[in-house]
């Protein structure tokens, strides 16, 4: 990952897999997975991914709590917009940080609930080889 915009304390457990890309977004929640596919976000344990459903409650409500949270500060800071239209809400981040090992099942499911809560784009973070 590019350490010039972004400090990630990497979760227990998750080895991330190699890559040649080096650009990474700037803000964004950190949704983490490692190989026993605990699930994180930014550095506290939230669950485990479990189960065949394309959303996974926890993580949904995680990110609901997040968005909540931080929602009156990202106004403040810029990054959001200070009117935020319901019919066209904010394009909100999430880097996606998954054990090498993780299959893709989990990668969609998490993928698929980040976009449900409102985290439609993403950036996955993986290790350079240099």
């Amino acid at each position: 990952y590019n350490t010039t915009d972004l400090t990630l304390e990497v979760a227990s457990n998750l080895t991330l897999p190699d890559s040649v890309a080096s650009d990474l977004g700037s803000y964004a929640v950190i949704i983490q997975v490692n190989k026993d596919k605990h699930v994180f976000l930014d550095t506290k344990h939230i669950g485990t991914a479990l189960g065949q459903a394309d959303r996974i409650p926890f993580l949904y409500d995680a990110l609901e709590d997040y968005k909540k949270k931080n929602d009156e500060k990202d106004i403040n800071d810029g990054r959001l917009p200070a009117s935020v239209d319901p019919k066209s809400p904010p394009k909100r981040r999430a880097n996606l940080v998954f054990d090498k090992d993780i299959p893709y099942k989990v990668m969609r499911q998490v993928m698929h609930t980040a976009a449900a809560a409102g985290y439609g784009e993403f950036k996955f973070i993986v290790q350079t080889n240099q």
